[in-house]
């Protein structure tokens, strides 16, 4: 939860002051006595109003946005809950916990003309505790990449140069070892005594990763294997194992490796990798929650202000071919008839004053 309430505070702190001003009515008119708290009777009403307690199905909800604990929910742990109710609620089809940051989603019915798709927690899905008509399940982040288009212009030499001066002065002894295990899994020792990946066994790593969904490239081992002898060598799968950690998933401002919920920039999203110069990056542009609330990349990315959470940018995706632009109505609304719940509640409450989103 607490990464939710991150995003919710970025997201707050970027709005119109005017939307800033129908966050604080929503708060209103949860806040029955005044006191500028939301208490379990106050907070339990509102579902039942709104009709939310037939889709809130987690009874610790209340406690889980209760970050200190106060048997109430402040302003900043109400907007947590409005940042949820408003991006859809998404929950794991086998446990029934809220679903950010990592999850895997059903493809075929992510791809399909279902109402609702199918999602996992990481737990859930490793462990097999779940029952479902598909199988074909892929990480969010992963099917967000392949919603965006293949990348097919890779700077591979760059990328070794980048790789490698990584690997001797900024990777942590973690990525190493971590790297290191990978490595020695995948490697055979051949006779010259070099160990080595063969290009069955990095094809067969790319499907049950999913990572053949993003980089959709059929010369991308050869592109890789510098030497040209059909096998990789440690350098050279680091390599890929670079432009997978830094060309997707990590902040442009501090650096840090986004592994949950983060910022995109849409219109870099949406300009898609073939629209670049081969020798430029060809990643989108994302921030962690903390970046973009202090809003800092106005320095660096002045020409675009345009950003949305991974959540709801995936969502936005759902049925597109890829390098089509995301349909945002559809993405925050989704929900259609809770939407219409929610604006007649705060109708009347707050009476005929015009409610605008």
């Amino acid at each position: 939860m607490e990464e939710i309430r991150e995003v919710a505070l970025a997201y707050y702190y970027n709005c119109p002051a005017e939307l800033q001003g129908k966050t604080w009515e929503f708060f209103q008119s949860m806040d029955k006595n005044g006191d500028r708290q939301i208490s379990p009777s106050e907070f339990n009403e509102f579902l039942d109003q709104t009709g939310y307690n037939k889709i809130f199905n987690d009874p610790e909800i209340f406690a889980k946005l209760d970050c200190n604990g106060d048997r109430g929910l402040d302003f900043y742990e109400v907007l947590t809950f409005y940042y949820i109710i408003k991006t859809c609620y998404i929950y794991c089809g086998g446990c029934s916990i809220y679903l950010s940051g990592l999850y895997f989603t059903c493809f075929d019915c992510f791809e399909g003309a279902n109402p609702s798709t199918f999602d996992l927690c990481d737990a859930c899905y490793r462990n097999g505790k779940f029952t479902h008509h598909h199988t074909h399940f892929i990480e969010n982040h992963i099917l967000l990449y392949y919603k965006r288009g293949p990348d097919s212009n890779m700077a591979m030499e760059n990328l070794h140069t980048e790789a490698s001066e990584y690997f001797k002065n900024k990777a942590t002894p973690e990525v190493r070892t971590t790297f290191d295990s990978l490595f020695q899994s995948m490697a055979t020792v051949y006779t010259d005594g070099a160990k080595k990946i063969s290009d069955t066994v990095f094809d067969d790593f790319l499907k049950q990763n999913g990572y053949n969904w993003i980089i959709q490239d059929p010369y991308l081992f050869y592109k890789l294997d510098r030497n040209q002898d059909r096998r990789l060598d440690f350098e050279e799968m680091f390599t890929f194992s670079y432009i997978l950690r830094t060309r997707y998933f990590n902040c442009r401002e501090c650096q840090v490796f986004l592994s949950g919920l983060y910022f995109t920039c849409v219109a870099c999203f949406d300009g898609g990798a073939h629209y670049c110069h081969p020798y430029s990056d060809p990643g989108t542009y994302n921030l962690c929650a903390a970046c973009y609330r202090s809003r800092n990349f106005i320095y660096q990315h002045r020409q675009h202000t345009h950003f949305l959470d991974n959540h709801i940018l995936l969502r936005s995706k759902r049925g597109h071919r890829p390098y089509a632009a995301p349909h945002l109505l559809c993405s925050l609304f989704q929900l259609c008839s809770l939407f219409q719940l929610f604006s007649m509640y705060l109708q009347s409450k707050l009476g005929s004053r015009h409610l605008t989103y």
